[in-house]
């Protein structure tokens, strides 16, 4: 009892310095931990004394809150001091129990603080677990016998990527913002990226995890999409996914040893975390995206912090001229057209010019290629065919065509513009005849776009229309490489 009694009257001293003076030119306090559940989150206080400062002095810390540290009945043990002895070794820490929960920090000075010369004591709090804002109620310093005056809490530091995570008790939870998600075909039943972009409110340190849920729309092997790209702004994920959940379409992934310390999204230098994922498309049609989610957990000691669920949102990208093609999950059936294809020269042993038109519905870039077959019983030879007509030589298609005389097949390459969807192109072509009589052939058309491991058809079909009168006026002789003799019949002779 006599050492309680002691205690309290400690704190009665007023100390000595100008009566009515303002005691310090500044009061600044700030934190360690602006995390929601924190333990030992250091507060440190930092001033500088207007007044010569005497022993004895005792101030108060007031509007204290977001704070699970009770007050100890016995004093606060201080965490930290300098110069050492400035101060008494523990502080009076109380507060209210209604709402809000405010407190105070009372400390009594030991030595002289100087004017001019700079202080700093500290002590550790146990942050509540629901975030809030340091400014939401102003801070004051106040001593018996001098001016009240305002603490400073713009620590102006950041931490965890937190700008000014340093304020005194500005707490935070795990947050996700402004992911993204990108696919790079939407051609059925070939090879596809799905990217997902991402932003945390606070940089992610190693072995915390993010999780994607959605990812439904596509074929996967049952170990799940595989990574192909871990990056992000400084550090990775590590290079498999630590979990795959196939009815939900959920994957895992564990920041690495790097962490990730640019992703905070109020960063100015924020760099995003990107994952990109090997999938392959299925083989049906659908103009419906998928609907992807996000969130993250927190690895810590005490206990991971989990962000609320977020959406993700689908970029509305084009693809191959395909407008949305780049949402992901969207799955578009490309179709090519050959509108007409015709002969010119049905007789036998002669030189003829094919001709054509041809359309697709998407944009088809350099390198795709269009294979015509069912050209039987040329005579035309070796492995390459020229290509002319209104086609843009060397543009639009490469001015050679490669050819097999023995399938009477002709593969023609997209140029260096590409084509356009929806436009119709014409093109022609010579082979030389059969030396035989022969009928007409039944052609067959299809498409293949470069990078893609697909092909796409147009049923076969011979030339239309067959007019009746046809060439010469041989009936039959519009049929593609239908050939015959012409012969000559005496009518007369005298």
């Amino acid at each position: 009892l006599s050492i309680f009694c002691i205690f309290q009257a400690g704190w009665e001293g007023a100390g000595w310095g100008v009566e009515g003076a303002t005691l310090f030119s500044k009061i600044l306090i700030g934190q360690s931990k602006p995390l929601i559940g924190e333990t030992g989150n250091i507060i440190t206080l930092t001033l500088v004394p207007a007044v010569q400062v005497g022993p004895g002095t005792t101030f108060s810390i007031n509007g204290l809150y977001g704070t699970t540290t009770s007050d100890p009945g016995f004093g606060l043990n201080l965490a930290g001091m300098s110069p050492a002895n400035t101060f008494q070794s523990f502080g009076e820490w109380s507060q209210r129990t209604s709402t809000p929960v405010v407190g105070f920090m009372r400390l009594r000075v030991n030595n002289d603080m100087a004017i001019g010369s700079t202080y700093t004591v500290s002590w550790s709090f146990d942050n509540v677990n629901t975030p809030q804002n340091s400014l939401d109620y102003p801070l004051t310093m106040t001593s018996v016998g001098h001016t009240t005056q305002d603490v400073d809490t713009e620590g102006q530091e950041t931490i965890l990527g937190i700008v000014n995570g340093s304020n005194c008790l500005k707490l935070v939870t795990l947050e996700m913002h402004g992911a993204t998600a990108v696919q790079l075909s939407p051609l059925p039943s070939g090879s596809n990226t799905l990217t997902v972009s991402m932003f945390a409110n606070i940089d992610l340190t190693a072995a915390s995890t993010v999780t994607i849920t959605g990812i439904t729309g596509y074929w996967l092997e049952s170990s799940g999409p595989q990574l192909s790209g871990f990056t992000s702004g400084a550090g990775s994920f590590e290079s498999t996914v630590t979990s795959w959940d196939a009815g939900t379409g959920a994957v895992v992934l564990t920041v690495g040893s790097g962490n990730m310390t640019k992703t905070s999204f109020f960063r100015s230098d924020r760099e995003a975390a990107v994952a990109t994922f090997a999938v392959r498309n299925l083989n049906e049609t659908t103009n419906t995206s998928l609907t992807l989610t996000i969130n993250g957990v927190y690895e810590r000691a005490i206990g991971d912090l989990t962000s609320t669920t977020a959406s993700v949102q689908g970029l509305e990208e084009t693809r191959y001229g395909l407008p949305y093609g780049g949402l992901p999950g969207i799955v578009f059936e490309p179709k090519t057209t050959l509108h007409s294809i015709a002969h010119r020269q049905p007789i036998v042993g002669l030189t003829n010019t094919i001709t054509f038109s041809m359309s697709c519905t998407l944009n088809m870039p350099p390198g795709s290629e269009f294979t015509l077959t069912g050209l039987t019983g040329t005579q035309t030879e070796g492995t390459a065919i020229g290509l002319g007509g209104p086609l843009p030589a060397g543009s639009r298609f490469a001015t050679g065509a490669t050819w097999d005389q023995a399938t009477g097949t002709m593969v023609l390459t997209v140029g260096t513009e590409g084509l356009d969807p929806d436009v119709i192109y014409f093109g022609n072509f010579e082979v030389l005849n059969a030396a035989t009589v022969q009928g007409a052939r039944q052609a067959s058309w299809k498409g293949k776009v470069e990078g893609g491991d697909f092909d796409f058809e147009e049923p076969a079909f011979t030339a239309f229309p067959i007019n009746t009168a046809g060439i010469l006026g041989v009936p039959g002789s519009l049929g593609l490489l239908f050939t015959f003799v012409p012969t000559f019949t005496l009518v007369r002779l005298g």
